[in-house]
């Protein structure tokens, strides 16, 4: 029976072609996964080195920040740059009280008093909230 001998041998070759295919498949497809991790990786490091890059440039920030914010700084840049100078006398401007008819500063008021926001005379009832009144 020589046609048996054929189909097997027919047979035989289609089962190592369909099994080279599915090993070279494979092979493929482990490489293609490698090759894929590599690129995650890549793009993990980058992303590490910006984050460390933009952690360093906030460092940076923070001490610029503190430097600017510093009063030393700003009573300088003010003295140097706007010509501000440190006034030494301080004047007091009076405030006619309409209700009695007299400057209020001859009047003493205790804000420190337990008054309620009604009891308060005149301008400083206005700003009885900032006393706590």
């Amino acid at each position: 029976m020589p046609g048996t001998d054929r189909k097997r041998s027919v047979k035989g070759l289609m089962t190592f072609i369909v099994t080279a295919a599915v090993f070279v498949g494979c092979v493929l497809g482990l490489g293609v996964l490698r090759f894929y991790s590599a690129k995650l990786a890549y793009y993990l490091d980058s992303l590490n080195v910006s984050v460390k890059r933009y952690a360093d440039q906030e460092v940076l920030l923070k001490q610029e920040l503190s430097a600017l914010t510093a009063p030393v700084k700003i009573y300088s840049y003010c003295r140097e740059t706007l010509g501000m100078e440190k006034v030494m006398t301080a004047e007091v401007l009076p405030m006619y009280n309409r209700n009695n008819n007299n400057y209020l500063a001859n009047n003493k008021i205790n804000i420190n008093n337990n008054k309620s926001r009604a009891e308060v005379p005149g301008w400083l009832k206005s700003f009885a909230w900032l006393f706590g009144r």
